[in-house]
């Protein structure tokens, strides 16, 4: 165990043992979101969109101690162990949990274009994360996804993108990640309330 990452680790492990984290390794859990770290510039505002157990938004604010972050999740479950977990790593300072529906705070003035960034893991199908994502975005922001497999493309509906104000950012290689730009702002009628489910 890397002993920088061993305090992380442990949370993780205790997330996984309560089930918000999936059954697979700890360790690569954490390497899934590594590639998303140089994208996390100090002094930066991020959002995790439904961080569940703490991948990817608790682990890159432990590791980059870049910018400050809202880890977001609709489930009182989740939110409560997040808050024990920020305590527990000494991030109070930077890290908040706010226990709420991305749908409902993307329509609320206060978050909405409030964000540098926009992070997610397995929160949705890639066009109902980016809807929820890009009215949290100022212009300029970006959101960044973990890719599946060998698809460093954004899937789903035709569109999407553009239609949300976002533009997918070329030159990602063979990382994991996915990254769009908040090009234009989000119109003012995403989120719906009611989003497609498949």
């Amino acid at each position: 165990m890397n002993e920088e990452r061993g305090p992380l680790l442990a949370v993780l492990h205790e997330a996984q043992q309560i089930g918000l984290l999936g059954p697979r390794p700890v360790e690569e859990h954490l390497e899934t979101v590594l590639p998303m770290a140089p994208w996390i510039l100090p002094g930066s505002r991020v959002v995790d969109l439904g961080t569940g157990g703490g991948i990817p938004g608790l682990a890159l604010a432990c590791l980059t101690e870049a910018g400050t972050w809202v880890l977001l999740d609709r489930r009182q479950r989740s939110c409560d162990f997040l808050e024990r977990a920020v305590a527990r790593l000494g991030l109070g300072a930077r890290v908040a949990v706010a226990c709420v529906d991305a749908t409902a705070v993307g329509r609320e003035a206060e978050w909405r274009g409030a964000f540098d960034g926009v992070v997610s893991r397995g929160f949705a199908r890639a066009p109902v994360m980016l809807e929820c994502a890009a009215p949290l975005l100022r212009v300029g922001g970006l959101v960044l996804s973990t890719a599946r497999g060998d698809d460093d493309e954004w899937p789903g509906e035709e569109g999407v993108l553009e239609r949300l104000g976002l533009a997918a950012v070329p030159g990602i290689g063979d990382t994991a990640v996915r990254a769009a730009r908040q090009v234009s702002p989000c119109p003012d009628r995403y989120p719906r309330r009611r989003l497609p489910t498949s």
